[in-house]
C-alpha cells in the first residue's frame, strides 16, 4: 500500500486541485484496508474511475481552455462530494482544534470496546537535520496505544508574538518536515493522540534550518 502524505482539511473548498486529489487517493488507498468500511459507500470500486478522471481533467486544465475548465469543475465537484460522502469513515479531530485531516492510513474503526486512557507528553523529543536541505528530521519514544502523532513546527518570532503552528500528522514516532527555510530558526513540538481529547505536548525543540 503506498504510503501518501496525510493532508488537514476542515473546508475541502479551500483545498487546489492537488491537495484535494490526494486527498481523495489517501482516502482510496486506505479505506479498503480497514474490514469495517467493506460496505461504504459510494464503493470503491465506484469511486477509482471517478478520482482517476478528475486526475486526468486536472492535467489536461493545465494546458487546456474553456472546455477542460468546465470538465475539470465537473469532476471536482462530484470528488468533493465523495470526499464528504466519505468523511464519517475517514475524519478525525486533532488535540487541540476541531481541525479535519484524512486518516484512512490509521486504523480508526466506527467504535471501540475498550476505553482508551489518556496519553502523557512524548519523551525524549529531538529535532535533527533532515535527509535534505531545508528538512528537519523529528523524532521521540514511541507510545502505546497512539493512533497518530501530531507533529508542529513554526518559524521562531523575532518579535515576542506567539508562534504560527503549523501540523505535520503521521502515523510512526518521527516525521521529516521538508520545505523549510534555510538558516532559519524553528520551533517544534509533538503530541500523541488516541481520540481521549487534548493531548499534552512534548517541550519545545529550537534548530536552525540546514
Amino acid at each position: 500500500m503506498p504510503t501518501l502524505t496525510q493532508f488537514i482539511s476542515y473546508n475541502t473548498t479551500s483545498l487546489n486541485d492537488s491537495e484535494l486529489l490526494k486527498y481523495a487517493l489517501t482516502l482510496l488507498a486506505g479505506v479498503p484496508t480497514v474490514a469495517e468500511y467493506k460496505a461504504i459507500v459510494p464503493t470503491v470500486a465506484d469511486a477509482t474511475p471517478l478520482v482517476q478522471q478528475y486526475a486526468t481533467a486536472v492535467a489536461n486544465f493545465a494546458k487546456g481552455g474553456t472546455a477542460e475548465r468546465m470538465l475539470r469543475d465537473d469532476l471536482r465537484a462530484k470528488v468533493d462530494e465523495l470526499v464528504r460522502a466519505w468523511s464519517d469513515y475517514a475524519t478525525a479531530e486533532t488535540p487541540d482544534s476541531p481541525l479535519l485531516w484524512a486518516a484512512a492510513h490509521f486504523n480508526l474503526t466506527k467504535g471501540e470496546r475498550t476505553p482508551r486512557a489518556p496519553l502523557t507528553a512524548p519523551t525524549k523529543f529531538v529535532a535533527a537535520d533532515g535527509p535534505t536541505k531545508g528538512s528537519v528530521e523529528l523524532r521521540q519514544n514511541p507510545q502505546s496505544g497512539t493512533k497518530a502523532y501530531v507533529y508542529e513546527y513554526a518559524l521562531a518570532p523575532t518579535d515576542g508574538s506567539a508562534p504560527q503552528w503549523q501540523y505535520c500528522l503521521g502515523s510512526t514516532a518521527t516525521c521529516v518536515v521538508s520545505g523549510l527555510s534555510s538558516g532559519q530558526q524553528y520551533l517544534f513540538r509533538v503530541a500523541a493522540w488516541n481520540g481521549t481529547g487534548t493531548a499534552p505536548y512534548s517541550q519545545v525543540e529550537t534548530r536552525y534550518v540546514q
